[in-house]
């Protein structure tokens, strides 16, 4: 809802609705939208070009998600903080920029490990597939051997009954 007013320009009532927010967050027990909504009130400030209040609440989401591993909170903490700092204390704000792309480079790195993952199960499971086919296949030339087998041998049973039937009606 505090977004909602945001967006109609009504700051006073978006702030309201993001403590609001923040309050029901917290006796839930929910940090993640604690921290969340620390963002959305650090995001209004600075609309409000009232960047002291913009870095508090900044603060309070990483003060959050850092010991957590919230971390998309901690990107976008740093981010911001990163570029709220960097008039007053440059230093700092190198230090949240850091923190913040290790955090999104971290994030990289376990997409990019469930990717690969991912495609290896593809090919085991590829490949086991392929084995499955191969056993088939062998599976059937065996049968069509063994059929070939048992036709080959009831021709000669029946080519043997005829010629023992054919002598025996000769002799007699």
């Amino acid at each position: 809802i505090g977004t909602v007013y945001k967006i109609q320009g009504n700051n006073q009532l978006a702030k309201q609705y993001y403590l609001q927010a923040i309050a029901a967050s917290k006796k839930m027990n929910e940090l993640v939208d604690v921290a969340g909504g620390y963002l959305l009130l650090a995001r209004l400030f600075i609309d409000l070009k009232q960047n002291d209040s913009a870095v508090y609440y900044a603060e309070k989401a990483y003060e959050i998600g850092r010991p957590r591993s919230y971390k998309g909170i901690v990107i976008s903490a740093g981010n911001m903080l990163s570029r709220l700092l960097e008039p007053r204390d440059p230093a700092e704000a190198l230090r949240y920029l850091k923190i913040a792309n290790a955090a999104r480079d971290s994030v990289y790195n376990i997409q990019k490990e469930q990717s690969a993952q991912a495609m290896m199960f593809k090919e085991k499971e590829r490949q086991a597939e392929l084995a499955f086919e191969k056993r088939a296949y062998a599976s059937l030339v065996r049968q069509y051997a063994l059929l070939a087998g048992v036709g080959l041998l009831l021709f000669v049973v029946v080519s043997l009954y005829r010629n023992i039937r054919n002598k025996q009606k000769a002799n007699h």
